[in-house]
C-alpha cells in the first residue's frame, strides 16, 4: 500500500525511514526505466526538471496534514528532518551511482515464449541472465491477461540455476511487488495500470537488486 504521512507518526522510527527510502529508489528506477526521468541526471536536485520530485516516497498522497504531522497547520521539525534525511539518502545513492544499475540491464528477446535480461559486468560480458516465460500464451509476457509467468536467474557462464519465481499473472506480479517492494505500482501512475511488460521488467530489476548482492 502507499506510504501516508499518517504511517510516519514517529519520524525516528529507522525502519521506517529506511522503507521510505526503498520506495523511493524503486519509484525512481521505475520513471528512468519509463522514460520520465533520463538515466544521466546527477542530483535529487536534477529530478525537479522533469519530475515533482517531492512526490516521491508517498510524501504528496495527502491534501492535509493528519495528526502528529503538523502543528497549527505546519510540519513538526521532526518530520522535516524525517523528509529531509530520507531525500539526503536517495541523493547520496543517485550521486554514488545507484541509476547506474539499470545500464546494466538489458532486455532481448528470447523467441516464442520467452525473453531475457542480462546484467553485464565491467567487461560488457553476460554476468547473470534472467529468463522470464509464460507458459499460457507461448510469448513473452505482453498483454494483462498472461499468465504462468515464470522468472528464472542462471549464471551465464555455467548456467547454474540462482533461482526461480513462480507468479500468477498481473495479479500475481503486483502480490510479489507490494510484499518485496511495499507498494502497489498500478496505483501511482495517473494514466492507469502499468504497461505488463514494463511491470515484469520492474519485477526483474527487483530479483536482480535480491538475489545478487554485487549488482
Amino acid at each position: 500500500m502507499a506510504t501516508k504521512y499518517s504511517e510516519c507518526t514517529d519520524p525516528t522510527n529507522a525502519s521506517k525511514r529506511q522503507a521510505t527510502i526503498l520506495r523511493m529508489k524503486d519509484e525512481i528506477l521505475r520513471d528512468v526505466l519509463a522514460n520520465r526521468v533520463p538515466r544521466t541526471i546527477a542530483d535529487f536536485s536534477d529530478l525537479q526538471s522533469h519530475v515533482d520530485a517531492n512526490m516521491y516516497g508517498g510524501f504528496g498522497e495527502t491534501d492535509a496534514f493528519p495528526e502528529g504531522w503538523s502543528t497549527d497547520g505546519q510540519m513538526t521539525p521532526e518530520h522535516v528532518e524525517f523528509i529531509n534525511a530520507c531525500q539526503q539518502a536517495v541523493c547520496q545513492w543517485i550521486r554514488q551511482g545507484g541509476i547506474s544499475a539499470i545500464d546494466a540491464l538489458e532486455l532481448f528477446d528470447g523467441g516464442p515464449g520467452a525473453c531475457y535480461y542480462r546484467v553485464m559486468d565491467e567487461k560488457d560480458a553476460a554476468d547473470y541472465l534472467l529468463f522470464v516465460t509464460d507458459h499460457s500464451t507461448r510469448q513473452r509476457p505482453a498483454t494483462p491477461e498472461s499468465e504462468e509467468i515464470c522468472f528464472t536467474i542462471r549464471h551465464s557462464d555455467n548456467a547454474e540455476l540462482v533461482s526461480v519465481h513462480h507468479l500468477t499473472g498481473r495479479a500475481g506480479l503486483i502480490a510479489w511487488y507490494q510484499e518485496h517492494v511495499g507498494h502497489n505500482p498500478d496505483q501511482e501512475d495517473e494514466g492507469g495500470p502499468l504497461p505488463i511488460l514494463e511491470l515484469v521488467t520492474s519485477v526483474a530489476l527487483h530479483l536482480m537488486y535480491r538475489e545478487m548482492p554485487e549488482f
